[in-house]
């Protein structure tokens, strides 16, 4: 009954053009990403798994290095902020590790390797680990990898995400 006394006052036309505006909003919000990570420093395996860093700065544990953003259709890897990051990763598919490629977005590619501050790569959608490789320097020494503030070893650094389904 509200629909038709709200349609009388706006007129058909009217009526078409709010309806429209109202479902382009509700595709735009679905479009939106959000967080599909499932560790951060106060949601992650303890001890963490063997031979992989954490995906979070060890020094800062509320900056997460390593994240997931996902929509209905897209699942996104942002890594950093970061000195350097290597310019590949991996992802786990369930029995093989596969190259992750990255595109620096924190500046040009260095030495054909790295990339400065940030990077992202597409994730599928079927997997749900992937690694990657930051380093930052400290001003007398690099911690690459770390698992803990000593950050005497460098790893691989592991996230875990569940991307969306439509």
């Amino acid at each position: 009954m509200a629909h038709l006394q709200l349609r009388q006052r706006l007129g058909s036309t009217g009526f078409l053009v709010l309806i429209s505006l109202l479902l382009a909003s509700v595709t735009q919000a679905a479009a939106q990403p959000g967080p599909c990570h499932l560790y951060t420093s106060g949601s992650a395996p303890t001890p963490f798994y063997a031979g992989y860093g954490v995906p979070w700065n060890v020094l800062n544990p509320s900056e997460l290095l390593l994240q997931a953003w996902c929509t209905d259709t897209d699942t996104t890897a942002y890594i950093g902020p970061a000195t350097y990051i290597s310019h590949q990763g991996y992802v786990w598919d369930g029995s093989n590790w596969q190259i992750l490629q990255l595109t620096c977005t924190g500046g040009a590619k260095v030495s054909n390797a790295w990339c400065p501050n940030t990077a992202q790569g597409a994730l599928p959608a079927n997997a749900s680990y992937y690694i990657a490789y930051s380093c930052n320097s400290t001003g007398s020494a690099w911690k690459c990898g770390c698992r803990d503030q000593a950050c005497t070893e460098s790893f691989w650094q592991l996230q875990s995400y569940q991307a969306t389904t439509p």
